[in-house]
């Protein structure tokens, strides 16, 4: 699954828990309101666990970046 698409289902989870949570405290369906709280806890994990993917990843490319600069320096430095 793309960054995109994992970040859209969470989206799509955590708003579909809402609404079903929502309907489940105004009709006092208990049990809707607790899959709706775990859809929507689902959701932000999924979110959550996509940020820290990206975060990740951006920090693997910073740290490669400055390991190429660190390389050309002591290259230079030995020339």
């Amino acid at each position: 699954m793309t960054a995109m698409a994992s970040n859209t289902a969470g989206s799509t989870d955590r708003m579909m828990g809402s609404v079903k949570e929502s309907i489940g405290s105004m009709t006092g369906n208990e049990s809707l309101e607790a899959r709706g709280k775990a859809q929507n806890a689902q959701g932000q994990a999924t979110q959550k666990t996509e940020q820290a993917k990206q975060q990740t990843k951006a920090t693997g490319e910073h740290a490669k970046a400055q390991w190429e600069e660190t390389k050309g320096d002591v290259r230079e430095a030995l020339n």
